[in-house]
């Protein structure tokens, strides 16, 4: 932050007037060394002919490796796949152990966004492998995703969920789009035009990375954030056959209905060009008045319809 001050007070000194988008980096910033780690993938063993893992990665495996990664130089560890993943656990009634009928869900299509993901540890686990890289001197960044998995996702996202009409009037949620997936039905997404869904994320971000002394976050979608699609003004206005209206004022509001269109919202006006993106406003200040030195990764794609972002 220091080396940002000292360049804007030269320039105002001559009159310049500092407007639009800055990118600050915290001083050291640039010293970091990043390396994203696959946790699914530390240690694990795959059967080459059927293209699937004989043993998964865990955080323990991980944790085994801090001594490794501090050597070669690296100060930071993207983990990817933290979260608690629609695995689907269950007790073997033969041998009282929990198994997984779906230990391949997608990691990046989280049930419940504030909790360590149990099939690779859980919360112990990862706490355990967090306080193994402060020992060795690495920072830790995670996984914070604005969609959700489509199945069997905690309840309170059930209110928060995005809706679309099909060709043929149907009601739908809106599945997920631009970020990593293994299908692109894995994910849904979430009514951004409802502060209840930034509150919760942001209370996510928060409680999560608290508990257990993360060190920053890593959004997948970045150019995305916040994901808010045109309304469907047709379906939103539309009269019962006693010419009462379907829809109340604040679910008109709320746009529960959408046409699959991104470019909407603070991503449909000229403010895009010339204010920064008020989501990372708030979430932002939020964050660095806990933790001043957190860090916010956005992974953004470029391309059309993107070129700008």
């Amino acid at each position: 932050m220091d080396e940002y001050y000292q360049e804007t007070q030269e320039e105002d000194e001559v009159g310049c007037i500092a407007q639009g988008r800055f990118i600050v980096h915290s001083r050291g910033m640039r010293d970091q060394s990043f390396h994203e780690v696959q946790i699914d993938n530390q240690n694990a063993q795959i059967d080459k002919n059927l293209n699937q893992f004989i043993q998964r990665g865990t955080f323990r495996d991980v944790e085994s490796n801090m001594q490794s990664y501090a050597r070669q130089g690296i100060t930071a560890l993207y983990l990817m796949g933290t979260l608690e993943r629609d695995n689907y656990p269950f007790q073997n009634k033969y041998t009282n152990q929990i198994d997984y009928r779906k230990d391949d869900a997608s990691p990046m299509a989280a049930i419940d966004r504030s909790t360590a993901n149990r099939m690779l540890g859980g919360d112990e686990g990862l706490k355990n492998c967090v306080q193994s890289a402060k020992q060795h001197g690495l920072k830790v960044v995670v996984d914070s995703l604005a969609r959700i998995s489509s199945s069997r996702h905690h309840r309170k996202y059930k209110n928060l969920l995005l809706h679309y009409l099909d060709e043929d009037g149907r009601r739908h949620i809106c599945y997920g789009t631009d970020g990593q997936a293994q299908k692109f039905e894995d994910t849904a997404m979430l009514n951004y035009r409802k502060l209840e869904a930034w509150d919760l994320l942001i209370d996510e971000v928060i409680t999560f990375t608290q508990r257990h002394g993360i060190d920053g976050i890593h959004l997948d979608n970045g150019q995305a954030w916040p994901q808010i699609m045109e309304p469907d003004v047709e379906e939103l206005t539309r009269l019962d056959v006693d010419d009462t209206s379907v829809y109340s004022p604040e679910e008109f509001m709320n746009g529960e209905v959408v046409i699959r269109n991104e470019n909407y919202g603070y991503w449909n006006t000229n403010n895009m060009e010339t204010y920064p993106n008020p989501f990372f406003i708030k979430l932002a200040k939020k964050l660095w008045k806990i933790n001043p030195n957190f860090m916010l990764i956005g992974e953004c794609w470029g391309g059309f319809m993107f070129e700008h972002r």
